[in-house]
């Protein structure tokens, strides 16, 4: 694949494949040891996702696979993937990324999951409730992370310094 399209098509393939449990990471690794020679067409892209790949233990998309690629490039703390936090309402609701010691949540939100008037709805209702309990909750979505990852970073960034750790 390598060979014919840019890298970038080639991390989000590999990327889907993990998440779909089609392959691992250590397969992909394991085929770059088998093939990727020098000289072997598409193998520097495959190389090149490998060592730009995030563990991806715990994600449930694409988004949100990229969206901690992009944490994780940018030198940003690790977050805690899929966190369950009970709301000062009695709600227990699972975010996409926290750092529970400074209060911030944060989703990557695509459509599919996302574009229902109920979903819009039931959306509204649960960041206000995280909202009420002292947590800020950035939601993200595909343009976002695809053509605007600096303003995450820049975001993100900002929401660390003026919450500091409890």
């Amino acid at each position: 694949l390598g060979a014919v399209v840019h890298r970038n098509v080639v991390r989000t393939a590999a990327e889907d494949a993990v998440l779909r449990g089609l392959t691992t990471m250590v397969d992909l690794v394991c085929t770059l040891e088998r093939l990727g020679g020098p000289g072997r067409r598409g193998t520097a892209a495959l190389r090149w996702t490998v060592r730009s790949c995030v563990p991806v233990a715990g994600l449930e998309s694409r988004l949100e696979a990229r969206l901690m690629a992009v944490v994780h490039e940018a030198s940003l703390p690790p977050p805690v993937v899929q966190h369950e936090l009970r709301c000062d309402d009695g709600r227990l609701v699972r975010v996409d990324f926290a750092w529970p010691e400074r209060r911030i949540a944060v989703e990557a939100d695509g459509r599919r999951w996302h574009s229902a008037s109920a979903d819009f709805e039931r959306d509204m209702a649960r960041a206000n409730s995280i909202a009420a309990s002292g947590w800020t909750l950035y939601r993200f979505g595909w343009s976002d992370v695809h053509q605007r990852p600096e303003a995450i970073v820049d975001l993100l960034r900002r929401a660390f310094t003026n919450r500091t750790a409890a």
